[in-house]
């Protein structure tokens, strides 16, 4: 499949990507400055974090969870069906930034606790960016610190590896895109190629991850 025009949900992304991307003006992107914070650091994250809660639920309803709601449920749905989804790895190379895993604290076994019904709830360890993102949300002023640069990073990484995941299900043929809607600063790090997002766009040398 070949298209003209960004799938869903994809040029937002490369709004906030572009967002993200300007604030390299100001604070370089290194392992230095990720405790940097910043309004505009808050917004990218409270707008991507938001953004990948909606996508998540469209990825469980795909597979199958159409009620599927909260963290803990987007973690058990599709780590159920991808266990690879943790490890998937997102990088900004023009910074030498790599090895950014949006949802690696999910390799942790869920905590498991009795219910009602002798039943049992799972509860998996939250990525940080995803805890930082509802303590900014409810109260700002008391957690604006967590409005950070390292968040900022990984709520993006983490809605990129929600797209890639959500657009592997939607359109299991390859998706090629033009060159003008490849992200300028974000890459995943699971190319087929060493060409990565050069040639085309998201899955024009991307493996398509939920056919592994």
């Amino acid at each position: 499949m070949t298209t003209e025009t960004p799938p869903p949900y994809w040029e937002y992304f490369l709004a906030l990507e572009s967002d993200l991307e300007k604030c390299s003006r100001y604070v370089e992107f290194s392992l230095n400055n990720y405790k940097t914070h910043s309004i505009e650091f808050a917004r990218i994250i409270m707008a991507a974090s938001s953004e990948f809660d909606t996508i998540a639920k469209e990825i469980c309803d795909f597979l199958g969870n159409k009620k599927a709601s909260g963290i803990n449920e987007y973690a058990e749905t599709i780590i159920t069906q991808y266990p690879c989804f943790y490890d998937y790895e997102i990088a900004i190379p023009r910074y030498n930034i790599a090895g950014v895993a949006p949802f690696g604290t999910w390799r942790t076994s869920p905590k498991i606790t009795p219910i009602k019904g002798n039943k049992t709830k799972k509860e998996y360890s939250n990525p940080t960016w995803w805890t930082d993102y509802n303590d900014i949300k409810h109260d700002r002023t008391s957690n604006f610190k967590s409005a950070n640069l390292e968040n900022a990073i990984h709520s993006m990484g983490g809605l990129l590896t929600g797209l890639i995941y959500l657009y592997g299900l939607k359109y299991p043929d390859k998706l090629d895109m033009e060159m003008s809607f490849k992200p300028k600063l974000l890459s995943p790090q699971k190319p087929s190629s060493s060409d990565d997002f050069q040639n085309g766009g998201i899955f024009y040398c991307i493996d398509n991850p939920t056919t592994k």
